[in-house]
Order: C-alpha cells, then structure tokens, then sequence
C-alpha cells in the first residue's frame, strides 16, 4: 500500500491465508488487513477482517488501485497487492 492516508495504512503486506474464499494479506506489523468482501465483491482495508464501516475499498472486481474511505477514514491510499 502506498498513498496517503488517515489513520496510516500504507506499507508492505504479505499473503496470510484464505477468508471468503479469497487470499487475504497482513500488513507486516499486523495493524492492517486486505481481505475480500464476498457480497460487495470488493476488497478492503481495516484493522479488522469482516468489518467495513472504517476502512477503504477498491473497485468492485479489483484489488488493485485508488481506495475509496468509508466511515471516519480519509485519504486515498493504492492498493498494489
């Protein structure tokens, strides 16, 4: 992840495991997650996997690209993973 954004979520994340039938990635420090939303066919970024109201989404269908804020997040971090 790279970009700007509040709170930080940018760094290096890794390939952790399977959620929702999907790879899901672990920033390095485990303060973040990037995992798949199977209902909205997003991906996202939050402290914790499942919960979307603070956090930033891709692009239906992609992982990769501009996040989009929700909730009381703000910025516009790139998903690269």
């Amino acid at each position: 992840m790279a970009g700007t954004s509040s709170p930080d979520c940018t760094g290096d994340y890794r390939e952790a495991g399977i959620y929702s039938l999907e790879p899901y990635y672990r920033r390095t420090d485990g303060a973040y997650f990037i995992w798949k939303h199977e209902g909205y066919n997003q991906y996202f970024v939050s402290p914790v996997k499942g919960v979307y109201e603070d956090s930033w989404s891709t692009a239906v269908g992609t992982r990769l690209g501009v996040c989009t804020p929700h909730g009381t997040y703000t910025g516009s971090p790139l998903m690269c993973v």
